[in-house]
């Protein structure tokens, strides 16, 4: 009968293994996702849909209620942007990805008003933007930079120290 080889010196099994264990989980994935669309609300799955294409159409500096600001990610990952809607007693939180003046939309959350919490850094408000470290509930972003004016929609007091400090 003699010695069969496999092409690639054995790799091949390798390989099957690897090919096997990605669609286990992309099978995975799907089976979660296929029971999460069918528990879900159409009407609510629709209405949030709605919020997220409006996040993503509007201009936050012609609204009065949208909330955006940058977070200087790294050097790998860049920059991102946020933007918040507040509906009700929560904030509707969109992160995307900003490259090459485009938004490609990254996350989505609801936080709570209360659990949103805006710390400046330094007194500099000669510029046009601040820095800062943003409390969206359990994440926690660093290197913000954000407008007086945003920062004041998230919380009114920022206006007052703003003006204190010029």
């Amino acid at each position: 009968m003699g010695k069969v080889q496999l092409a690639l010196g054995g790799r091949t099994l390798y390989w099957a293994i690897g090919q096997a264990l990605g669609a286990y989980v992309t099978w995975k994935t799907y089976s979660t996702y296929k029971m999460l669309q069918e528990k879900s609300d159409p009407l609510t799955v629709q209405q949030v849909r709605e919020y997220i294409d409006e996040l993503k159409k509007a201009k936050p500096e012609q609204s009065v209620d949208i909330v955006e600001f940058e977070v200087n990610a790294g050097f790998v990952q860049g920059t991102k942007r946020y933007r918040l809607k507040p509906i009700d007693d929560l904030y509707l939180a969109a992160g995307y990805k900003a490259q090459l003046g485009s938004l490609q939309l990254e996350e989505v959350n609801f936080v709570p008003r209360s659990e949103v919490m805006l710390t400046l850094e330094g007194e500099k408000w000669m510029s046009k933007k601040v820095k800062a470290i943003l409390q969206l509930g359990p994440l926690k972003l660093d290197k913000v930079s954000i407008t007086p004016d945003m920062a004041s929609r998230i919380n009114p007091a920022v206006q007052l120290t703003s003006l204190g400090a010029t």
